[in-house]
């Protein structure tokens, strides 16, 4: 596929902190999703059936995203590293604030649900803190479940 603008970072920074390009990846239906932090888009590529990448497509713009996590509901929860946030976003596009500063979030990186069956609304969150007080993990009960896991 090449380098492609779309994955790239944007020479943007937080706090003198670079921002980057392509951050989170997941897989999902026959498409790659991928944040680009810098550019503030979600990114979904088609898997070609020959498994070479498609074309990229934006999917959501204003969403400075790092990780994220899909739940069974085809939502996705999507952690704003810099901006100390937790977004939800359904698959019309609607988005909602989950968590925030408050909640105890400092510079959320990565997100995931638990796998175990009778644990799957369960949330996990790790804080990089780079301008906060301390690393940690955090626990969200969500309404609603994470993928089963194959």
């Amino acid at each position: 596929m090449g380098s492609n603008k779309l994955l790239s970072p944007t020479g943007a920074s937080f706090e003198n902190f670079p921002l980057p390009g392509a951050n989170g990846i997941k897989v999902r239906g026959g498409l790659v999703y991928v944040t680009n932090t810098a550019t503030e888009a979600v990114l979904a590529i088609p898997i070609r059936r020959n498994g070479r990448a498609g074309k990229i497509n934006v999917r959501l713009r204003g969403i400075q995203g790092d990780d994220f996590a899909f739940a069974a509901s085809c939502d996705m929860y999507i952690t704003e590293n810099p901006l100390s946030k937790l977004i939800r976003v359904t698959p019309s596009g609607r988005i909602m604030l989950i968590a925030t500063a408050a909640d105890g979030l400092q510079n959320p990186s990565a997100v995931a649900f638990d796998p175990r069956a009778t644990r799957r609304p369960s949330l996990y969150i790790t804080n990089s803190a780079y301008f906060g007080t301390r690393p940690s993990l955090e626990e969200l009960a969500t309404q609603t479940r994470g993928e089963k896991l194959p």
